[in-house]
């Protein structure tokens, strides 16, 4: 459906399109939140949060950037806003089909291992770099619309995720190390 469309039903007062724009976008958002919450009662309560925010808002939606842009940066923002106020210190989750790991291990463990190593050295990373991995490799999302989502230059973007990349990298190959050697003493 085109967007433009969309929104003029929305402001018009067309609760059917205002349906169809929730049912068009929520699986999306609901990812993003999610990984940032890990939580699905909470992450559901974002979402309801995001669209309310984002009909009383939708006048304001300048069209400079898409539709799933912003509601993406207001889920994104609802999200970060509810980890400071409940001063959550919980991680995104990264699923190990979605993010190719690069270690010189990664033949000698199963899947289901390599998994776990993934996500140990997941939870280690700070917030912001796991943000940007998820959107760019779960979402993937191009560099300049996780910009726009995390109101950020585009640079940092590219920094942060080869921050994340290289801290994943020195983590799994000392993590999947770790492991295999605690695995040849059982």
């Amino acid at each position: 459906m085109n967007e433009n469309l969309l929104i003029e039903q929305i402001l018009a007062g067309d609760q059917t399109a205002f349906s169809d724009m929730i049912r068009t976008y929520e699986e999306r958002l609901y990812h993003i939140v999610y990984r940032m919450v890990m939580d699905r009662h909470c992450a559901e309560d974002i979402l309801q949060e995001t669209f309310i925010a984002a009909f009383l808002n939708l006048r304001k939606f300048r069209k400079d950037s898409s539709l799933i842009t912003w509601l993406s940066a207001i889920a994104y923002n609802k999200a970060l806003t509810y980890a400071k106020r409940e001063r959550l210190n919980k991680w995104l989750s990264l699923d190990v089909t979605a993010f190719v790991v690069n270690s010189a291990h990664a033949g000698q463990i199963e899947k289901k291992e390599l998994k776990q190593v993934l996500e140990n050295a997941m939870m280690k990373l700070p917030v912001d770099l796991r943000v940007v991995m998820t959107l760019h490799e779960i979402e993937h999302l191009d560099h300049k619309t996780i910009a726009e989502i995390m109101d950020c230059p585009v640079g940092t973007v590219w920094s942060n995720l080869s921050r994340a990349k290289a801290i994943l990298k020195t983590k799994i190959d000392v993590n999947t190390t770790t492991y295999l050697s605690n695995r040849k003493n059982k």
